[in-house]
């Protein structure tokens, strides 16, 4: 399966929770249109940014992202806000992570 592309890699499941990473958050983002791929590629670069993706309805992209402390989810948000194409966001914090496993039975 790696050589059809179909595994990309191999990584470990990690407990972020004790790496200091405490709070995850969900972040929508309405985009200009024209500008969304260059938003979603800046975003997709960034630290804290652990999942991108496209979706459909009143906003354009979401964003999954973790956090060591309420201050640097506040200080990442302000900065996205800085794009001048970013229209609006809504942000929310996870309060409990109740299932996050990145495998399916194949």
């Amino acid at each position: 399966m790696s050589d059809s592309g179909v595994i990309r890699g191999y990584i470990p499941l990690l407990d972020y929770g004790k790496l200091g990473y405490g709070f995850i958050a969900s972040v929508f983002l309405q985009v200009e249109g024209k500008h969304l791929v260059e938003v979603e590629e800046k975003l997709a670069t960034t630290q804290e940014v652990v999942a991108v993706y496209d979706i459909t309805g009143e906003f354009d992209v979401i964003i999954i992202a973790r956090f060591k402390n309420i201050a640097s989810m506040n200080a990442f948000i302000k900065k996205t806000l800085q794009n001048p194409y970013i229209k609006r966001t809504v942000t929310n914090v996870i309060l409990n992570v109740v299932k996050e496993d990145p495998r399916i039975k194949i």
